[in-house]
């Protein structure tokens, strides 16, 4: 009977965890401006299959998303709908995290895996944004749900659903050749606990060479030998990441071999300790007691507020969004410890708490670039023969989607020519100057040619975005 009750508990808390979350990935949906990924997302997408293919409208990623954004944009292009496209699959994310946690860990765990995963600020964030990421990640879960049922017996049904999840992944975003190793550790550590056999292996094997023979296409198409070129150029943008931000590696122009490398590196050495790690663990009585120690849960519970704080902090998006293919694994971690049991009540509850409450500011309060806001006050304020100049060009591509080319407008490099500033000052009246502030030039060299050969009228500040009135 208790059993039973139990089972009934889970239940609807399964149900009222789905409808909770799904709830507070459309709060506000469209409430934030477009940022300047999510209106060039749009952008590409106009462009067709076959300029995706030759790499003449985006570098960095594969065709997928766009193609997927292409279909879907037909419903409307407002933000709210657009960013249902990332909605969906977050949601859908919910449920298929219980069911990996039920088979891995059981379904006290996976119930527990479900709450954190419902009210997670970095999975709320990016449900609500006209991205990739939450496409990835519910592929990313997909995959290894398929690698959890593969691994001790071959079925049709799950090896196809590996085979599609991989290579759409792959189709997807480069960084989805991560699910890879994720995959095999998974496997690596069944066969450590002895829950993997020879035809499970054979079938996760096959359907990653599957997966890749599928991707063999794109491989040899011109849009990756761009990226390839990108990647090896020396203002690619991770190797610009790291030298600007971080100062590091200032011989940057191989710094995607040296990713790539390092990173090949990091998984064999990950096989090989969840390898070891797993067989400790099952011999190890000590460890099978750290969810009961108390110190232990201390520790967990302020290491899991902190990292809801860090989700929160508007930095590090370059990074966060990366972490979204791994993010799952981590709340079962986190699961394994509070299980969803009334003794786990006690460090359970604050912390879905804090989670709720970090995603709810997330949605009501941390801001994007406020592109909508700032074109509003431009047209409000514009005069017959206005110019708008937008630092770096690129920004163009976020105030159209607001602007619709309404002003007559252009953009800079850094430190453009003084031949071309001349021109803008002697050939309109008055000129709006727009900067990105995470982007533009750190010695404003384009700010101090207008500061000396034009009268600056004023300055305003929207989020993450200066407009320079000159005249």
């Amino acid at each position: 009977m208790s059993n039973l009750y139990a089972n009934r508990t889970i239940k609807w808390a399964l149900i009222v965890l789905l409808l909770a979350g799904t709830l507070l990935r459309l709060t506000l949906l469209g409430s934030k401006s477009f940022w300047l990924d999510e209106a060039n997302a749009l952008r590409v997408s106009h462009l067709g299959q076959g300029v995706l293919w030759e790499g003449k409208g985006e570098g960095y990623h594969p065709p997928l998303f766009y193609m997927a954004l292409e279909q879907w944009a037909e419903l409307g292009e407002d933000e709210a709908t657009l960013r249902l496209l990332a909605v969906i699959p977050s949601a859908l994310s919910i449920p298929l995290l219980y069911l990996l946690g039920k088979k891995l860990l059981g379904k006290e765990a996976a119930t527990t895996a479900v709450a954190l995963m419902a009210f997670s600020p970095l999975l709320v964030w990016y449900a609500q944004e006209a991205r990739p990421y939450a496409l990835l990640g519910l592929l990313g879960l997909v995959a290894m749900l398929a690698a959890a049922y593969l691994r001790n017996q071959f079925h049709v049904f799950w090896w196809v659903a590996l085979m599609i999840s991989l290579t759409g992944g792959l189709y997807l975003h480069y960084f989805a050749v991560f699910i890879i190793p994720l995959v095999l550790l998974l496997l690596m550590a069944s066969w450590a606990a002895k829950q993997a056999s020879w035809a499970g292996t054979i079938a996760i094997l096959t359907a990653v060479a599957t997966s890749l023979t599928a991707y063999w296409p794109w491989l040899q198409s011109p849009a990756m030998q761009r990226f390839l070129d990108i990647a090896r150029g020396d203002h690619n943008y991770v190797a610009s990441l790291l030298t600007t931000r971080l100062n590091f590696l200032p011989d940057a122009n191989q710094v995607y071999l040296l990713i790539v490398f390092g990173g090949l590196a990091a998984i064999l050495i990950s096989l090989l300790l969840t390898y070891y790690l797993t067989k400790a663990i099952r011999k190890s009585n000590t460890f099978q007691n750290l969810p009961a120690h108390r110190g232990v849960q201390i520790l967990l519970v302020i290491g899991y507020a902190a990292m809801l704080v860090l989700m929160v902090w508007p930095r590090g998006y370059t990074l966060k969004r990366q972490l979204i293919l791994f993010w799952p694994v981590v709340l079962l971690g986190f699961a394994w410890f509070w299980p969803w049991q009334p003794q786990s009540a006690k460090w359970l509850t604050p912390i879905l708490a804090l989670s709720l409450l970090a995603s709810l500011v997330n949605v009501a309060f941390v801001p994007k670039p406020d592109w909508r806001e700032m074109n509003t006050f431009i047209t409000a304020n514009q005069q017959s023969g206005d110019q708008v100049v937008l630092e770096p060009s690129y920004m163009r591509i976020p105030f159209n989607y607001y602007n619709q080319d309404a002003l007559p407008q252009t953009g800079l490099a850094f430190g453009a020519d003084e031949a071309v500033l001349q021109e803008l000052v002697a050939g309109n009246g008055r000129i709006w100057l727009i900067i990105h502030e995470a982007d533009t030039d750190s010695q404003q060299r384009n700010i101090a040619w207008f500061d000396r050969h034009a009268r600056l009228v004023s300055v305003t500040e929207f989020y993450k975005l200066q407009v320079r009135l000159y005249e």
